[in-house]
């Protein structure tokens, strides 16, 4: 019974997802998460949920939001390379944080 219920216990610590990296601007959070165990990929804005897909490799992940009564568009794109991995966050196009790479060692879907 011991074994089961530290066995349960590690795959609940696995489910469990990893922040990357969080980007504050204008007083909002943006915070990219991944589980390598199970491949979800996560984007939340201010805590709350705005996009998840399945990737192993990395994906690109759009939301949409309104910022102090404007429509603001964020593209959040999570790769795979070789250092580890990456993301780049843009906010309406202009870049947040660059952090891949475009070399032949990033894969992105």
């Amino acid at each position: 019974m011991g074994v089961l219920c530290l066995l349960l216990l590690k795959l609940n610590q696995l489910s469990k997802q990893m922040r990357l990296v969080s980007v504050f601007y204008n007083g909002n959070e943006i915070s990219v998460h991944n589980n390598m165990w199970n491949g979800v990929e996560s984007v939340r804005y201010n805590g709350a949920e705005m996009v998840s897909k399945f990737s192993w490799l990395g994906a690109t992940h759009t939301f949409t939001v309104e910022e102090e009564g404007q429509l603001v568009d964020y593209e959040v794109e999570i790769a795979f390379t070789l250092n580890g991995i990456q993301t780049n966050i843009w906010r309406n196009e202009e870049p947040l944080l660059i952090g891949i790479n475009r070399g032949k060692t990033s894969f992105s879907l």
